[in-house]
C-alpha cells in the first residue's frame, strides 16, 4: 500500500535561495564528476561486466515500461523474496569481526550477563549495543542464528516495497517506480548480505521507512505529524547503527532550503519538530540503556577522533587500518593519554601526514575512498568469505556484476540531475542532500562498502528518474 502525490509544481525560491540552490549544486555536480571521473578506473578490471549491464538494464526498462498491470508490486515482492531465499542460502558465513561481538553480547543480554560493556568494544562503542539488544531480543523468540537472518531477509524484501513506494512520492511516473524497484530487487549486495549479521539490514529499513514519512508531510494535513513519527523511526535507524546524525543533517538541509521559499513557516516547524523527534528519542534511548547497564555511559560516542584518524589514513586508503590502531596504542602509552586524546593525537598525526603527501596523495585518497564506498570492489568480503576459499572465480564474478551493476545505476543517475536543477524547492532535493551528506562524510571517516548500504537506494530512484528522462528525450525528437 502507497500514497501517490499529486502532480504538483514545485515551489519556487527568492533571490537567496536560489542563490544558495545554484551554490549547491555546483559543488554537487563538482563531486558528482569527481566521482564519475574516479570510476573509470574500475572499468578495465570489469569491462566484460560493464557490456553485460546494458542489455541487463535494457530488458528491466523493458519490463518496467511495458507491464501496467495492477499486480506489479506483488510480482516485484516475490522476486526480491526469491532472490534473497536463495541468496540466503548460498551466503550465510559464520559471524565474525564486529558481528560475532555484537551477536555474543546478544547472548550475554539473554543470560543476563553484562559483563561484556567492559571490554574493549563496547567500553570504546558503546553506542553499539543498541544493535545487541535488537538481536537479543529477536533471539528471545526462538533462539538461533536463522532468526536473525530471515528477519533481515524481510527486513531487506521491505526494503524493496520503500524504494517502490519512494519513487511514487518522487515522481508520478510509474515507470520510475517499477524500474527502481527491479534494478534494487536484483541488486547483488543485499541479496549477498542477508546472512550476514550486519546492522545494516536493519538500518537501512528504518531509514528508508522514515524518508517515506517525511514526503507524507508535504501533502497531508497536520504533516508536522508525519515529520515527528519520521524523527522517532529515524531514531529507532539510529539506534540499531549510529549513521542518524548524517540523516538528520540531510533532512534538516532540505527543510532548511525550504526556508527560502513562500512556505517557509511550514518548512521551519518541520525542521524543529524532526530536530526535536529525533533528539529527543535518541536520549530516551541512551538514558534506557543507562539504566538498564547495558552501556553505562549511555549511547555516547566516547571516541569521535578515531573514524576520523583512520579515514585519512594513507596506508589503508582510509579504510580499517591496524597501524592507526597500533600507533594509537603506543601514543596512549608513550604520552599516558586516555584514548579519546590519544586518537585525537593519531588524528593531528595523520593530518600532517597527509600534506606531506601533497595533493596528489590526498586526490588519490579521495578517489579511492569514493569507489570503495559507492561501488565496493572487492566489498562483498563478508558474505563471500566462505565461498572465496572454494569457488574464487564464482565470487570475483560476482563481486563484478554488483560493481558494475552500482556503477551502471550511478551513470543512469547522472541523467537525472539536471531536470532536477530546473525544478525549484522540489522533494527530490532529499535524495540529492542524503548522498550528498553521506558523501561527504566518506571523505574524511573511515570507509567501507557497507557503509553506503541506506543511501545506495537513492541512486536506485535517481536512475530510474535519469532513464525516464532520457528515454523521453529520445522519443520527443
Amino acid at each position: 500500500m502507497y500514497i501517490k502525490p499529486e502532480p504538483v509544481s514545485a515551489p519556487r525560491f527568492n533571490v537567496a535561495g536560489r542563490w544558495l540552490h545554484i551554490i549547491f549544486w555546483i559543488v554537487f555536480g563538482l563531486l558528482s564528476a569527481f566521482t564519475l571521473l574516479g570510476s573509470s578506473l574500475l572499468v578495465p578490471s570489469y569491462w566484460p561486466f560493464f557490456l553485460l549491464m546494458v542489455p541487463v538494464f535494457a530488458v528491466l526498462a523493458f519490463a518496467a515500461r511495458r507491464y501496467h498491470g495492477n499486480h506489479f508490486l506483488w510480482w516485484l515482492l516475490a522476486i526480491a523474496l526469491i532472490a534473497r531465499i536463495v541468496g540466503l542460502i548460498i551466503f550465510h558465513p559464520a559471524p565474525e569481526s564486529d558481528f560475532l561481538v555484537q551477536y555474543n553480547a546478544a547472548q550475554d543480554i539473554l543470560k543476563g550477563n553484562l559483563a561484556f560493556n567492559k571490554g574493549y568494544y563496547f567500553a570504546s562503542f558503546p553506542y553499539q549495543v543498541g544493535f545487541s539488544f535488537y538481536e537479543a531480543v529477536l533471539l528471545r523468540i526462538f533462539n538461533s542464528i536463522w532468526t536473525l537472518r530471515i528477519v533481515n531477509l524481510l527486513l531487506s524484501t521491505g526494503s524493496v516495497w520503500l524504494v517502490y513506494v519512494l519513487a511514487h512520492r518522487f515522481s508520478t511516473k510509474q515507470f520510475v517506480a517499477q524500474f527502481a524497484g527491479l534494478a534494487y530487487a536484483l541488486f547483488a549486495t543485499p541479496i549477498a548480505y542477508n546472512g550476514v549479521l550486519t546492522n545494516n539490514i536493519a538500518s537501512t529499513f528504518f531509514t528508508l521507512l522514515s524518508l517515506y514519512f517525511v514526503t507524507l508531510a508535504e501533502d497531508r494535513d497536520h504533516g508536522w505529524l508525519w515529520v515527528a513519527l519520521a524523527g522517532f523511526v529515524l531514531s529507532v535507524g539510529n539506534f540499531l547503527r549510529p549513521d542518524g546524525l548524517a540523516l538528520i543533517v540531510a533532512v534538516g538541509a532540505y527543510f532548511f532550503f525550504g526556508l527560502f521559499t513562500p512556505q517557509w513557516r511550514k518548512r521551519l516547524l518541520n525542521l524543529v519538530v524532526i530536530a526535536v523527534a529525533f533528539f529527543g528519542f535518541n536520549a530516551v534511548f541512551s538514558a534506557g540503556v543507562s539504566a538498564s547497564g547495558l552501556a553505562p555511559a549511555g549511547m555516547k560516542v566516547l571516541d569521535p577522533y578515531w573514524k576520523f584518524a583512520t579515514g585519512i589514513e594513507l596506508s589503508s586508503n582510509g579504510q580499517y587500518s591496524n597501524r592507526v590502531l597500533a600507533r594509537t596504542k603506543v601514543i596512549k602509552a608513550e604520552k599516558h593519554l586516555s584514548q579519546h586524546d590519544a586518537s585525537k593525537a593519531m588524528l593531528m598525526e595523520n593530518i600532517q601526514n597527509l600534506r606531506k603527501a601533497g595533493i596528489k596523495s590526498a586526490a588519490r585518497l579521495a578517489v579511492t575512498k569514493q569507489n570503495v564506498f559507492w561501488f565496493g570492489k572487492g566489498g562483498l568480503i563478508f558474505p563471500t568469505i566462505e565461498l572465496q576459499k572454494t569457488h574464487p572465480r564464482l565470487v570475483r564474478w560476482y563481486d563484478g556484476v554488483k560493481t558494475m551493476w552500482m556503477l551502471g545505476i550511478f551513470i543512469l543517475a547522472l541523467f537525472s540531475l539536471w531536470p532536477m536543477l530546473h525544478k525549484g524547492y522540489d522533494r527530490q532535493l532529499l535524495m540529492v542532500f542524503f548522498i550528498f551528506t553521506f558523501a561527504v562524510v566518506n571523505l574524511v571517516t573511515e570507509t567501507q562498502y557497507r557503509y553506503s548500504f541506506s543511501v545506495q537506494p537513492m541512486w536506485f530512484i535517481m536512475a530510474g528518474l535519469g532513464l525516464e528522462w532520457w528515454l523521453t528525450k529520445i522519443q520527443d525528437r
